[in-house]
Protein backbone atom coordinates (compact mmCIF):
# COMPACT_ATOMS: atom_id res chain seq x y z
CA UNK A 1 0.00 0.00 0.00
CA UNK A 2 1.26 3.35 -0.80
CA UNK A 3 0.23 6.48 0.96
CA UNK A 4 -0.51 9.40 -1.17
CA UNK A 5 -0.27 12.90 0.28
CA UNK A 6 -2.14 15.76 -1.10
CA UNK A 7 -0.03 18.78 -1.95
CA UNK A 8 -2.69 21.05 -0.41
CA UNK A 9 -1.99 19.64 3.10
CA UNK A 10 1.78 20.12 2.92
CA UNK A 11 3.02 22.48 5.69
CA UNK A 12 -0.29 22.53 7.54
CA UNK A 13 1.20 20.95 10.68
CA UNK A 14 3.97 23.56 10.75
CA UNK A 15 1.37 26.35 10.75
CA UNK A 16 -0.49 24.65 13.61
CA UNK A 17 2.73 24.46 15.61
CA UNK A 18 3.53 28.13 14.98
CA UNK A 19 0.02 29.19 16.04
CA UNK A 20 0.34 27.06 19.18
CA UNK A 21 3.70 28.66 20.01
CA UNK A 22 2.19 32.14 19.62
CA UNK A 23 -0.77 31.24 21.86
CA UNK A 24 1.49 29.73 24.53
CA UNK A 25 3.73 32.82 24.40
CA UNK A 26 0.74 35.12 24.85
CA UNK A 27 -0.44 32.99 27.77
CA UNK A 28 2.99 33.17 29.41
CA UNK A 29 3.11 36.95 28.96
CA UNK A 30 -0.33 37.19 30.59
CA UNK A 31 0.82 34.94 33.42
CA UNK A 32 3.92 37.10 33.98
CA UNK A 33 1.70 40.20 34.14
CA UNK A 34 -0.58 38.48 36.63
CA UNK A 35 2.40 37.50 38.76
CA UNK A 36 3.75 41.07 38.72
CA UNK A 37 0.35 42.43 39.76
CA UNK A 38 0.11 39.84 42.55
CA UNK A 39 3.51 40.89 43.91
CA UNK A 40 2.51 44.57 43.83
CA UNK A 41 -0.75 43.86 45.67
CA UNK A 42 1.11 41.79 48.27
CA UNK A 43 3.40 44.77 48.90
CA UNK A 44 0.35 47.07 49.19
CA UNK A 45 -1.23 44.67 51.65
CA UNK A 46 1.95 44.73 53.70
CA UNK A 47 1.89 48.54 53.75
CA UNK A 48 -1.74 48.55 54.92
CA UNK A 49 -0.80 46.11 57.67
CA UNK A 50 2.12 48.29 58.76
CA UNK A 51 -0.11 51.39 58.78
CA UNK A 52 -2.63 49.55 60.95
CA UNK A 53 0.13 48.56 63.35
CA UNK A 54 1.45 52.13 63.45
CA UNK A 55 -2.04 53.44 64.30
CA UNK A 56 -2.41 50.80 67.02
CA UNK A 57 1.02 51.73 68.46
CA UNK A 58 0.04 55.39 68.69
CA UNK A 59 -3.31 54.47 70.25
CA UNK A 60 -1.47 52.59 72.98
CA UNK A 61 0.94 55.48 73.56
CA UNK A 62 -1.96 57.93 73.84
CA UNK A 63 -3.74 55.71 76.35
CA UNK A 64 -0.52 55.54 78.39
CA UNK A 65 -0.28 59.35 78.58
CA UNK A 66 -3.83 60.25 79.58
CA UNK A 67 -2.73 63.58 81.11
CA UNK A 68 -1.39 64.87 77.77
CA UNK A 69 -4.45 63.49 75.98
CA UNK A 70 -6.84 65.33 78.31
CA UNK A 71 -4.94 68.61 77.82
CA UNK A 72 -4.85 68.29 73.99
CA UNK A 73 -1.17 67.38 73.78
CA UNK A 74 -1.79 64.80 71.07
CA UNK A 75 -3.90 67.01 68.80
CA UNK A 76 -1.86 67.88 65.67
CA UNK A 77 -3.83 70.06 63.29
CA UNK A 78 -0.99 70.98 60.92
CA UNK A 79 1.51 68.75 59.11
CA UNK A 80 4.50 69.81 61.17
CA UNK A 81 6.66 67.63 63.36
CA UNK A 82 6.35 68.65 67.00
CA UNK A 83 9.53 69.81 68.69
CA UNK A 84 11.00 67.62 71.40
CA UNK A 85 12.47 69.09 74.58
CA UNK A 86 16.21 68.42 74.70
CA UNK A 87 16.17 66.43 77.95
CA UNK A 88 12.84 64.73 77.45
CA UNK A 89 14.20 61.30 76.64
CA UNK A 90 17.11 61.51 79.05
CA UNK A 91 17.46 61.14 82.79
CA UNK A 92 15.99 64.62 83.44
CA UNK A 93 12.56 63.54 82.27
CA UNK A 94 9.85 65.75 80.88
CA UNK A 95 6.25 66.86 81.31
CA UNK A 96 3.29 64.92 79.92
CA UNK A 97 2.98 67.43 77.05
CA UNK A 98 6.67 67.13 76.21
CA UNK A 99 6.36 63.34 76.28
CA UNK A 100 3.38 63.58 73.89
CA UNK A 101 5.47 65.68 71.49
CA UNK A 102 8.34 63.18 71.72
CA UNK A 103 5.93 60.29 71.13
CA UNK A 104 4.43 61.95 68.06
CA UNK A 105 7.85 62.77 66.59
CA UNK A 106 9.14 59.22 67.12
CA UNK A 107 5.90 57.80 65.72
CA UNK A 108 6.18 59.88 62.56
CA UNK A 109 9.86 58.96 62.23
CA UNK A 110 8.74 55.31 62.36
CA UNK A 111 6.04 56.02 59.75
CA UNK A 112 8.67 57.43 57.40
CA UNK A 113 10.96 54.45 58.08
CA UNK A 114 8.47 51.59 57.60
CA UNK A 115 6.17 53.08 54.94
CA UNK A 116 7.26 54.68 51.64
CA UNK A 117 6.63 58.40 52.12
CA UNK A 118 4.85 57.62 55.40
CA UNK A 119 3.45 60.42 57.53
CA UNK A 120 0.63 60.56 60.03
CA UNK A 121 -1.38 62.68 62.39
CA UNK A 122 -3.78 62.38 65.27
CA UNK A 123 -6.41 65.04 65.71
CA UNK A 124 -10.00 65.81 66.59
CA UNK A 125 -11.96 65.48 63.36
CA UNK A 126 -15.65 65.14 62.56
CA UNK A 127 -14.84 64.30 58.91
CA UNK A 128 -12.03 61.74 59.19
CA UNK A 129 -12.04 60.70 55.52
CA UNK A 130 -10.46 63.91 54.24
CA UNK A 131 -7.01 65.42 54.25
CA UNK A 132 -3.68 64.77 52.59
CA UNK A 133 -0.12 64.43 53.86
CA UNK A 134 0.40 68.15 53.27
CA UNK A 135 -3.00 69.35 54.56
CA UNK A 136 -4.26 67.18 57.39
CA UNK A 137 -7.76 68.76 57.31
CA UNK A 138 -8.59 68.27 60.96
CA UNK A 139 -11.56 70.41 61.94
CA UNK A 140 -11.40 70.20 65.77
CA UNK A 141 -15.19 70.08 66.14
CA UNK A 142 -16.18 69.74 69.80
CA UNK A 143 -17.35 66.23 70.61
CA UNK A 144 -15.75 64.71 67.52
CA UNK A 145 -13.47 61.70 68.06
CA UNK A 146 -9.71 61.68 67.99
CA UNK A 147 -8.73 60.21 64.63
CA UNK A 148 -5.40 58.68 63.68
CA UNK A 149 -4.57 59.14 60.01
CA UNK A 150 -1.62 57.57 58.20
CA UNK A 151 -0.64 58.28 54.59
CA UNK A 152 1.94 56.63 52.36
CA UNK A 153 2.88 56.40 48.68
CA UNK A 154 1.35 53.01 47.97
CA UNK A 155 2.56 52.54 44.42
CA UNK A 156 5.68 54.72 44.82
CA UNK A 157 4.63 57.06 42.05
CA UNK A 158 3.85 60.13 44.12
CA UNK A 159 0.13 59.30 44.39
CA UNK A 160 -0.78 59.05 48.05
CA UNK A 161 -2.99 56.29 49.37
CA UNK A 162 -4.78 56.81 52.64
CA UNK A 163 -5.35 54.54 55.58
CA UNK A 164 -7.40 55.68 58.54
CA UNK A 165 -7.90 54.13 61.95
CA UNK A 166 -10.50 55.66 64.18
CA UNK A 167 -9.51 55.84 67.83
CA UNK A 168 -13.00 56.17 69.24
CA UNK A 169 -11.87 54.70 72.58
CA UNK A 170 -9.81 57.87 73.05
CA UNK A 171 -12.86 60.14 73.31
CA UNK A 172 -12.83 61.95 76.67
Amino acid sequence: MSTHRSKSNAGFTLIEVLVSIVLVALGLIGLAGLQARTLAEAANSGHRSLATQQAANLSDAIRANREAFNSGGFDITAPASPTVASGCLGAAGCTAAQMAAATLRMWNNDNARVLPGGIGTVCIDATPHDGTPTAFACDGVAGAPYVIKVWWDEDRTGTTATFRRFATALNP
